[in-house]
């Protein structure tokens, strides 16, 4: 296995390869600037308005006319205009009718709803990745969406059984995600996390460390203390290193145009899969072991401490930062476009549901039980000639997916 400086040259050259552009469009963060800068401009031109007609005023029109623009700004521009979801909905109605029948037939119930997908261009031919998602009503004390199936299909809204071309159908449309309103929001939070937890919550830590020396040694703990100390430097090198995540990911949102764009193709996925494993192998070799014992001994002093509410609130911020790291720089990485163990089972179920309700199906005869992208490193990986993958990146990819498991 290569050495953390040798991952992180690499990484650096090939992200600053050229990602080819796929879709124009207009960032997500300019787009609510124009829409609050708008609501400002219409505010003060209906001010002038009553000031030049009082009449207005006595009539209420103005309140109505601040009304219908706040509905109209708030939630209609958003919904017609970028949002990524409604955008692909209509395209696929309008380009593809019988593939958005062949969604709807699969789902198990009316409740449950579909994530309409980008077109994936995959060999020259188009497909589609189709994740069904259970909605929650928003008084139910339960989580607000949990994803519960996934399905491919061709451009003809044949289902498709075929474990190589599910690997590269999600691995492009994982490449897609970028591209995402969702994503692009928490892409934009990068920046002010690594910034809050480098400015506030890291120098927080060392503050209680170094006036709470005694208590830990009172309550036996001196071991901790000594292991976060030592580890503090190491800690703010990881938040700096969180940068180089967000740089790609908004290089690869405005490549696909970001919300705007429906197309997504597989030679691209190729290189950012490439991009995402080095970079996760250079977090992994320099701060993956540090951040995982670090991150168990944290929660395990946090149910056992008796401090005061504040020292004890310093205490959870430092173990998000460790949470903050791990997700985002180790198992993002590493995982993006590689199938898990519950995106197979997800897949196999629907098969068989395509099964029942007759959609037809193209495609191998059989899948295998057991999902064949465990422990793999790349998504071609399960179906080359020779497999060569060290053993050291099985026991790492074993540890990740222990965690996402755990979590």
């Amino acid at each position: 296995m290569k050495t953390a400086q040798e991952y992180y040259q690499e990484f650096l050259r090939l992200k600053a390869m050229p990602v080819p552009k796929r879709g124009h469009g207009i960032r997500y963060t300019r787009i609510v600037f124009w829409m609050l800068n708008a609501f400002v401009l219409a505010c003060v031109g209906l001010f002038f308005l009553v000031l030049r007609f009082p009449i207005l005023v006595e009539v209420r029109i103005f309140g109505y006319l601040i009304s219908a623009l706040m509905f109209t700004g708030i939630f209609v521009f958003p919904e017609l205009f970028y949002d990524d979801h409604q955008l692909r909905k209509r395209y696929v109605k309008r380009k593809h009718p019988q593939l958005n029948r062949s969604m709807l037939r699969l789902r198990v119930n009316r409740r449950e709803s579909v994530l309409y997908p980008a077109e994936l261009h995959i060999e020259e031919k188009i497909y589609f990745m189709v994740a069904y998602y259970f909605s929650n009503k928003w008084w139910e004390r339960r989580a607000w969406a949990h994803i519960t199936g996934f399905m491919l299909f061709d451009e003809q809204g044949n289902a498709v059984r075929d474990a190589q071309l599910f690997g590269k159908a999600l691995l492009t449309a994982d490449y897609d995600k970028s591209g995402v309103v969702g994503i692009q929001k928490r892409l934009e939070e990068i920046p002010y996390d690594a910034r809050f937890a480098e400015k506030k919550y890291l120098p927080r830590m060392e503050r209680l460390l170094r006036r709470t020396e005694q208590r830990w040694e009172e309550e036996g703990k001196l071991y901790v203390w000594q292991e976060i100390s030592k580890a503090m430097p190491l800690l703010y090198e990881a938040v700096k290193d969180m940068l180089h995540w967000y740089e790609f990911e908004m290089k690869i949102a405005k490549a696909l145009g970001y919300s705007f764009g429906h197309r997504a193709y597989y030679e691209d996925a190729i290189h950012g899969e490439r991009v995402w494993r080095t970079y996760g192998m250079y977090m992994w070799q320099k701060y993956g072991k540090t951040i995982l014992n670090l991150r168990k001994t944290v929660k395990e002093v946090m149910g056992e401490v008796r401090w005061n509410p504040w020292d004890r609130y310093v205490l959870k911020l430092f173990y998000d930062t460790l949470e903050m790291i791990l997700s985002r720089c180790l198992v993002a990485p590493l995982h993006n476009g590689r199938p898990i163990d519950s995106q197979w089972l997800l897949y196999r179920a629907r098969l068989l549901l395509a099964e029942r309700v007759g959609v037809p199906i193209i495609g191998s005869e059989s899948l295998p039980e057991k999902n064949p992208y465990a422990l793999k490193l790349y998504h071609d990986e399960p179906f080359r000639e020779s497999d060569e993958q060290d053993w050291e990146e099985r026991e790492m990819l074993a540890e990740l997916d222990a965690v996402m498991k755990e979590d």
